[in-house]
């Protein structure tokens, strides 16, 4: 059985969903999120972690989980040295109505409890157009090698909110019951 989030309410502030990655907001607010593929198996997003070819885009119910995930390999570094170096992701808030709900979908199944930083996820199929992500943070994330060689994150820097000029949720088309959107 899957579980599937139906929030009509979804433009309230406490039913926001969340996505850190280094894409910039230019990119994300004119295309959105879109997945890396087409298969819809939950445990090959979940479980295998092979997102690449995932039909789902994950998304975080509150703002913990995406701050403490790990660096995106793909975020630009935009200050470096020897030991150190800082680099630029985002943290995007996205209003959509519906997704499967990893959590619930899992004890549904009476599979063992998710490691915590999967915990809290929904799953949206085909993606998020841009016109559904209200808002981008800048995160400034400084690395730095210690004494061993080891990378260890030093600070997190918040910058000033990108708003995304062309949100707009009433203009996304959605289809039937579901709530997919076209």
């Amino acid at each position: 059985m899957i579980i599937w989030r139906k929030a009509p309410d979804y433009l309230n502030p406490e039913n926001a969903l969340f996505r850190r990655e280094g894409t910039p907001p230019e990119q994300v607010f004119a295309e959105g999120f879109r997945p890396g593929g087409d298969e819809f198996g939950l445990d090959h997003h979940v479980m295998l972690g092979q997102v690449g070819r995932s039909a789902f885009v994950s998304f975080s119910l509150g703002v913990e989980n995406p701050l403490l995930q790990r660096p995106d390999e793909r975020a630009a570094t935009v200050v470096r040295d020897s030991r150190s170096w800082v680099k630029v992701e985002y943290l995007y808030q996205v209003f959509h109505p519906n997704g499967l709900h990893v959590d619930a979908t899992w004890h549904e199944r009476g599979l063992p409890p998710l490691p915590a930083e999967q915990r809290g996820q929904l799953l949206i199929p085909g993606g998020v157009p841009g016109a559904l992500v209200k808002e981008a943070i800048p995160l400034l994330l400084a690395y730095r090698l210690d004494e061993y060689g080891y990378l260890y994150l030093h600070s997190k820097t918040f910058k000033d909110t990108i708003p995304n000029e062309a949100f707009a949720p009433d203009e996304v088309e959605w289809v039937g019951s579901t709530g997919a959107q076209k």
